[in-house]
């Protein structure tokens, strides 16, 4: 009996056998008894005698050289060389953005009013979704901003003297 369950159990299902890993006398698994491979094993497939071209090998490893400031650069500025004068600025060169954006530096509530006054009406008319977006977008960053560092000032600190004692109305939680 103790023999039979140290040997492994195999269970057929359809026309393959599956066996089952089972624990030895010392706790090792009995992996695959009695399996044969049919495939080859040894490392890298062989070549066919027949064929007479010889095998395609990787090329050689070639290091790359060392990092060097002007290989870094190489063409960073080519466009000011080429157009002519150096009073060129990069924005000036950018044409895959809308021409309400170019060289604009600005928060987003800039940004959005900038593209309300350029696109306003084309939006309003042609798509009134993103027009209503774009002015709730806005009227929630304009209350954000304006708002943003604003305490009410009946529950502000009052300045008072050293000896001075706070008024009634001075709530601490506000600052």
């Amino acid at each position: 009996m103790f023999i039979q369950s140290c040997l492994p159990k195999t269970i057929s299902n359809s026309h393959l056998i599956i066996s089952v890993r089972t624990f030895k006398r010392f706790g090792e698994y009995v992996k695959s008894y009695g399996y044969q491979p049919k495939h080859y094993q040894g490392g890298y497939l062989p070549r066919a005698s027949h064929l007479k071209d010889p095998p395609d090998y990787l090329p050689p490893f070639i290091d790359p050289k060392d990092w060097t400031l002007e290989a870094a650069t190489f063409g960073q500025n080519d466009y000011i060389d080429i157009l002519g004068d150096e009073n060129v600025e990069h924005w000036q060169l950018v044409r895959n953005a809308p021409f309400w954006l170019r060289g604009f530096q600005g928060n987003e509530l800039q940004h959005l009013l900038r593209r309300l006054k350029f696109q306003g009406k084309y939006l309003e008319e042609n798509q009134p979704q993103r027009y209503s977006d774009l002015i709730t977008r806005i009227r929630f960053l304009m209350f954000k901003i304006n708002f943003k560092h604003y305490k009410r000032p009946w529950l502000m600190r009052p300045t008072v003297g050293p000896n001075e004692p706070l008024p009634d109305y001075y709530d601490p939680r506000s600052s």
